[in-house]
Parts: C-alpha cells; sequence; structure tokens
C-alpha cells in the first residue's frame, strides 16, 4: 500500500511539474495571441485581459495588406534559404574533416571552438556593429547572408526565427561544426559496430 501511494504522489508530482512547464511554454504564445485579436485601445488597457472583447481580425488584414508585406515575405524567405545553404556547406566539410582526420593542433582548435561558442551573443552586438560599420558593410545583403548562416548553424537550425538581432551573431558558425562533428563520429562507428 505504501509503495503505490509513493508512486501515486510521484506521478502528481511530475504531472503538476509537467503541467508548470508546458504553462510556462504556452502562457507567452497565448498571450500574444489574444493581444493580436485586440484593438488597438484594448492591447495597451490598464486591466489586462486574456480573453479579447470584442475579437477583431484588423490587425492580420493591416498586416498582410500593406504594400510592403510581399517583398518582406520573399526576403525572409530568401534570406533563410540562403542561410542554411551556407550553414550546410560549411558544416558539414568542417565537420567531416574533424571527425575524419587527425592534424596538428586539432585539439586545441576544438576547445577554442568550443570556447567561443559559450560567449553570449548580446556580448558582441556592440563591437560586429562598429566593425560592419567601419568596414562599410552593413546594409549588405550577403553579410547578412553569412551571419544568418552562422547562427544557423550554431542553433542547430531549431531556432530559426529571424526577426531579431541577426547582427550579433557572427561567431555561431562553430556549432556546425560541432554538430556536424558528432553526427559524423555516430555514422562512423555504426558501421564497426554492425561488423562485431
Amino acid at each position: 500500500m505504501r509503495a503505490d501511494t509513493r508512486r501515486a504522489r510521484s506521478r502528481a508530482t511530475l504531472f503538476i511539474l509537467a503541467a508548470l512547464v508546458v504553462a510556462s511554454a504556452l502562457g507567452p504564445m497565448l498571450w500574444a495571441i489574444s493581444t493580436s485579436l485586440k484593438n488597438e485601445v484594448n492591447a495597451v488597457s490598464a486591466i489586462p485581459s486574456l480573453i479579447p472583447s470584442p475579437a477583431t481580425l484588423s490587425n492580420y488584414l493591416s498586416v498582410f495588406s500593406h504594400k510592403t508585406f510581399g517583398i518582406e515575405l520573399l526576403n525572409s524567405i530568401l534570406y533563410a534559404a540562403g542561410a542554411v545553404a551556407i550553414a550546410l556547406a560549411v558544416g558539414i566539410p568542417a565537420g567531416y574533416v574533424a571527425s575524419r582526420y587527425t592534424f596538428p593542433g586539432k585539439r586545441s582548435i576544438m576547445l577554442i571552438i568550443l570556447a567561443t561558442s559559450m560567449v553570449p551573443g548580446v556580448a558582441l552586438l556592440v563591437p560586429t556593429f562598429y566593425l560592419l560599420d567601419h568596414l562599410g558593410l552593413l546594409n549588405n545583403r550577403f553579410v547578412l547572408l553569412i551571419i544568418l548562416a552562422i547562427r544557423i548553424v550554431n542553433n542547430y537550425l531549431p531556432d530559426a526565427v529571424f526577426g531579431e538581432d541577426h547582427v550579433w551573431a557572427a561567431y555561431f558558425i562553430v556549432g556546425a561544426l560541432l554538430c556536424v562533428l558528432a553526427l559524423w563520429l555516430w555514422l562512423k562507428r555504426e558501421p564497426k559496430q554492425a561488423e562485431a
């Protein structure tokens, strides 16, 4: 009886913790959706409410009917596709070489790569801006593609939301190398295990 009671308490505790985690993840999304369905007055009301009253789609109509929406959507698609292509073109060969070959300084290089991936991106925001400004590359589309590719690879493609501060992410190419390195090492090990 005591074991069943403990197991039931353990499951209840686990369920409550899981519910809190889900609520903390879904809560902001639900709030954003709710706010998008409110008119401007209700969105900034002093007394917030989750359920919009009255609900309106005017915000969505305003965004979709804006004259630059089509070109902005096309730009986002092109930048995303180009950045992924560049990230894969650099990350796969680098990971392959790092996993298959031994060369002098490999351990030091891998430690430097790991250390640079631990630098917070915000710490690089201002230096990257000044560097790009000094070189005259601030509004260059190719530079933006490279920076996006670097960011994608470090995040291993899950955080491919391109709506925020692209410029600070210039150090993220190391993630591709680490992710692809792990993949190549795993693939290299598989045939040996199959032979045994």
